[in-house]
């Protein structure tokens, strides 16, 4: 393994822990989002550094491990933020509709 796989490893580690943190409300969602980009910014240059059509590269374990923990990202970033994003705005509104003082 080469340093950039261990920083992979690491911001992965740290990325499932600001998001379970996040999840139930212990820190706020605005530290996850920076550290998100970053992490993203990191994934998407790992990826396109290993995978380019010139690299002849090895499919090794590590290398596994980022391509499935990048579609993890993906999911639950655009995914799973989205959706309780989009929910909470609902929510809002019915809430603000509903407690209007006549």
């Amino acid at each position: 393994m080469n340093i950039f796989d261990y920083i992979f490893a690491l911001l992965t580690f740290s990325w499932y822990i600001f998001y379970g943190l996040t999840f139930i409300n212990i820190i706020p969602r605005l530290y996850f989002k920076n550290f998100s980009f970053y992490y993203e910014v990191y994934v998407c240059l790992l990826l396109i550094a290993y995978f380019n059509p010139y690299a002849d590269i090895k499919l090794t374990k590590i290398k596994k491990q980022i391509v499935f923990t990048s579609a993890l990202m993906l999911l639950f970033s655009i995914g799973v933020n989205n959706i309780v994003d989009t929910i909470s705005g609902h929510a809002d509104v019915v809430k603000n509709k509903t407690t209007h003082k006549w």
